[in-house]
């Protein structure tokens, strides 16, 4: 894994940069590059994601801070993709991997956003059994939530008051049980944040093996956490290693905080919580050294910072520096987003992935 060290309009910001020696040779390839760029040649688009500096009104997506225009993350692959609309989602199955994106208006569902999120993770169980019946087993490897008021509550949503994160949380769990899938058992990555507006958004990544669970030593298990944080608690790993074929495997890390135990640390700190969760972030990539094929380099690790207020971001970024060799890919390629944690006193969160070639 490699980063284009320009900053030209072509430049890779992150992920897979090829070059004569980087040809097709099976497996999924990832991208985070300026808005236009063509794609490699021999390679064809499996999924992408848009983010720009300003939120989209037709799906929940965090909005980019700073200079530098739109972007895109994408999914590539060497061999034919297949296309289809299934219910609220849109899915590209490939040899390698099914990745899928569904948007829901919460307002249309009675229930609200428990009734939308379970509405929409319920027809991910049953697109993901209908592949299976299909003889195409896949299993979920990481998920990306987006909420509109992620830490608001409105008693008027029929859930007395309850946060609506964790309202998201019981319509999840709801889907889990319903599809009589564990929820504690080979759960994928995942991250849930808040954006201001838009509908629920959710993007899926799956592959034809199960991943490969990562915890961190330093926190809870995130579905062990106690009632005080919800009547359901979150569904997810601290991180993921996946199988993406041809060799490849991913490093996918979920979003991580200035959390320890199940406690959230430095209210009110973005330094200090910054600090903390890079702690975590690093207990983490060291977890997962244990069972990954070939090392994933810490300097190298793809990083989302999604802020609260985006005037923390020089703190944060300090705290980067201070953590990562000057001009490494991780600090070169970081990408800030304007978002809501999922606990409202939390005003950063991190998420990270590398992929590299197995031994």
């Amino acid at each position: 894994m490699s980063l284009d060290p320009t900053e030209s309009a072509g430049a890779v910001l992150a992920g897979d940069a090829f070059d004569a020696a980087g040809a097709p040779s099976g497996g999924l390839a990832w991208q985070r590059v300026r808005a236009g760029q063509a794609l490699p040649d021999g390679w064809s688009l499996v999924a992408e994601r848009l983010i720009s500096p300003v939120e989209a009104g037709d799906r929940a997506e965090p909005a980019r801070l700073g200079d530098g225009g739109s972007c895109i993350e994408r999914w590539l692959h060497a061999g034919p993709v297949q296309r289809a609309q299934q219910g609220c989602w849109t899915t590209a199955r490939c040899a390698d991997g099914w990745l899928a994106t569904a948007t829901l208006d919460e307002t249309t569902e009675p229930g609200g956003l428990q009734a939308a999120t379970e509405r929409l993770y319920r027809e991910l169980f049953g697109l993901l059994d209908a592949e299976a019946a299909a003889g195409r087993t896949w299993h979920l490897l990481k998920v990306w939530n987006y909420l509109a008021d992620i830490n608001g509550s409105d008693p008027a949503d029929g859930q007395d008051g309850l946060e609506r994160y964790r309202q998201f949380n019981v319509g999840r769990r709801l889907a889990y049980a319903q599809a009589r899938r564990s929820a504690d058992d080979r759960v994928p990555a995942a991250c849930a944040l808040g954006t201001h507006r838009g509908p629920l958004t959710v993007h899926v990544l799956a592959g034809p093996q199960p991943p490969v669970p990562v915890e961190n030593p330093r926190q809870t298990r995130a579905y062990h956490y106690p009632s005080d944080y919800g009547p359901r608690s979150p569904i997810f790993a601290r991180a993921a290693l996946a199988d993406l074929g041809g060799g490849r495997e991913g490093l996918l890390i979920s979003g991580t905080a200035a959390i320890v135990g199940h406690a959230s640390l430095h209210a009110g700190r973005a330094d200090k919580q910054s600090a903390a969760l890079l702690d975590n972030l690093e207990s983490v990539w060291l977890a997962a050294q244990i069972d990954a094929r070939a090392p994933h380099r810490w300097a190298d690790l793809a990083l989302t910072l999604y802020l609260r207020d985006p005037a923390d971001q020089p703190a944060v970024a300090e705290a980067l520096a201070r953590r990562f060799p000057a001009d490494s890919p991780a600090l070169r390629g970081s990408l800030y987003l304007h978002a809501d944690v999922c606990r409202a006193e939390l005003l950063v969160e991190v998420e990270a992935q590398q992929i590299t070639r197995g031994a």
